[in-house]
Order: structure tokens, then sequence, then C-alpha cells
């Protein structure tokens, strides 16, 4: 399987030419998002668990550092670690 490293939207990361992935921007739209609140994947996006990869501002972010799961089973929402601030952006990204 050959890899190589793709630029999308100013992001530089690893992407495999055999896989597939959904990708869902969510931009933030009020002045302050507070650490630990829910966030709704937009566009009914679903993830169960370490398929999901998420980008901050073009930086990867980690589950238990950065940002946590909500819910059980199939999950539509996460919550970050950190204050976010107006028209900042989250991808999320899961490998199909």
């Amino acid at each position: 399987m050959a890899s190589f490293v793709q630029g999308i939207s100013g992001m530089m990361r690893g992407a495999s030419l055999s896989s597939a992935a959904q990708e869902q921007e969510y931009t933030v739209a009020v002045s302050l998002l507070a650490a630990y609140t829910a966030i709704t994947i937009p566009n009914g996006m679903t993830y169960q668990g370490t398929e999901l990869q998420i980008f901050w501002n073009g930086q990867r972010k980690f589950v238990g550092k950065d940002f946590n799961y909500v819910g059980t089973g199939t999950k539509t929402q996460v919550s970050m670690n950190f204050d976010m601030y107006l028209n900042e952006s989250l991808i999320f990204r899961k490998e199909l």
C-alpha cells in the first residue's frame, strides 16, 4: 500500500492511496465555545471510536489529550479539551 502526504485546506497529513475517507468541517459560530462543550459532527457523520481523526486549524488532535468521545456505541458528538473561538474550524475525518 503506497502512502503520500496530502495537503487539503492548508493541512498536511498522511493519506493512503487505497483508502477512502469521509470529511466534515465545523466552524465555530460564537465568540467563545467553552472547553468540554459537546459538538455535533455536521451532516449526520457518525463514528464508533478510533477511526475518527480531528484536525483543529490544520493540526491533528488526539483522543484523551485534545478531545473526548461523547456517548456510547455509534456516536455523533465530541468535546474538545480547550476553548475555541469565532471562525476556528475542526475537520472531522473518518476512514471508510
